[in-house]
């Protein structure tokens, strides 16, 4: 039996619309209101000005008569029902599947400060382009479904595999936006959660609290990050788990976007360990470690974007910084994270390189110089050939 918030606020409002009515049948009763039966209004009539008289005005003298207050009562409760009911549909319709309630659920709705521009980031040539077409695929399918045509419905479940800092999350935020954008998903609302937002303390709580996680993401996207953690202790819980997310997707496929992310052995492995997972996740992007010059794009950017700029000599420095990270990484190589990193170090051996100076312009405020690169390098030892 599916459960979720939407069947939750139908089954109150059936409670609530039984309730009026009993209501309604019998404040029509005390008002003698019978139009189908072809009685008489007036007494109807006689009774509720009574009722506005009493409530708005000292015409009689607020002197208690039980019809009158007794009338008045089932007034009041009838139209706070009505008002109750209005404000549960609109609250359902405006927030479904917008809140996670489940601790350690990182929530996103998707507003003008996630709406980037994927063409405007760096590198993701491949990414791009399977997004781009699967957002296209899915648009012409709704436009047929329009046309009368035999179309697709919605059946969009992803693997992400990368090392960090690849963009994963920013781009799986981008495709939920993208995706309510075009009318593929109701909402486009964005839910990030790992192993910690699903499993729960007790035996036997974990799918409720799966379930639940899941849920706050109907109509959008849910993204789970280092996937592989559920399967990799071969755990009740982790099983758990992973069973009620496989039957969740099954009975939300046209309303729920899934999207697992990790690294890519540990993806691989995770996706193969059940016949479940591989049947649901079909479509696997691979997502490319950063270039050395395309590192230095990203720290350039994030620099531009809190007012910095870099002469050409720091960057190519950079540039050769970068190279000699790349070819001594290892798995938790953080890439574009660790590019923004190096651009915060920068930011603060710049501000001990001006900040001793008596008059400090603009143009030194802003400035990050080959000196505040070299200072970096060599703080961490890194080995750059000197020219």
């Amino acid at each position: 039996m599916k459960v979720n918030n939407t069947n939750r606020y139908t089954t109150f409002s059936i409670i609530g619309i039984i309730i009026a009515a009993v209501f309604s049948m019998r404040l029509a009763t005390i008002l003698n209101f019978y139009p189908f039966k072809g009685l008489s209004l007036l007494q109807g009539v006689s009774n509720f000005t009574q009722v506005i008289s009493v409530l708005f005005s000292l015409k009689h003298g607020f002197v208690f008569k039980k019809e009158v207050f007794v009338s008045a009562l089932y007034i009041f409760i009838f139209i706070c029902l009505v008002a109750g009911l209005l404000l549960m549909f609109f609250f359902s319709k405006k927030y479904k599947g917008e809140i996670g309630r489940s601790k350690g659920l990182k929530k996103a709705r998707v507003d003008k400060f996630a709406a980037i521009n994927i063409d405007e980031m760096i590198g993701l040539a491949n990414v791009k382009r399977e997004l781009e077409k699967i957002i296209g695929y899915y648009k012409v399918q709704r436009e047929r479904k329009k046309k009368g045509l035999a179309a697709s419905d919605l059946n969009l479940n992803l693997v992400f595999y990368g090392n960090p800092g690849t963009g994963k999350t920013v781009v799986a935020r981008y495709l939920a936006q993208e995706l309510a954008a075009n009318g593929i998903i109701s909402t486009g609302v964005f839910i990030e959660c790992d192993r910690s937002s699903l499993i729960a303390q007790y035996q036997g709580q974990t799918a409720m609290k799966t379930r639940e996680v899941a849920e706050s993401a109907l109509g959008g996207v849910l993204f789970i990050d280092e996937a592989y953690t559920l399967t990799a202790g071969k755990d009740s819980y982790g099983q758990e788990a992973v069973d009620t997310l496989l039957k969740i997707m099954e009975d939300y496929k046209e309303d729920l976007v899934v999207i697992v992310a990790g690294y890519d052995d540990l993806m691989h492995e995770f996706i193969s360990s059940n016949p479940g997972l591989e049947s649901r996740f079909t479509k696997h992007i691979k997502f490319d470690d950063y270039t050395a010059a395309e590192l230095v794009k990203i720290l350039t950017l994030d620099a531009k974007k809190r007012d910095y700029s870099l002469t050409d000599g720091a960057k190519d420095l950079l540039e050769e910084a970068f190279q000699t990270l790349i070819d001594n990484r290892d798995k938790n190589f953080a890439n574009g994270r660790l590019a923004r990193n190096i651009f915060e170090e920068l930011a603060q051996h710049q501000a001990e390189r001006v900040g001793s100076r008596a008059h400090i312009s603009k143009a030194d405020m802003m400035t990050i110089d080959e000196d505040d690169v070299r200072v970096f390098i060599d703080e961490y030892g890194i080995d750059v050939e000197d020219e």
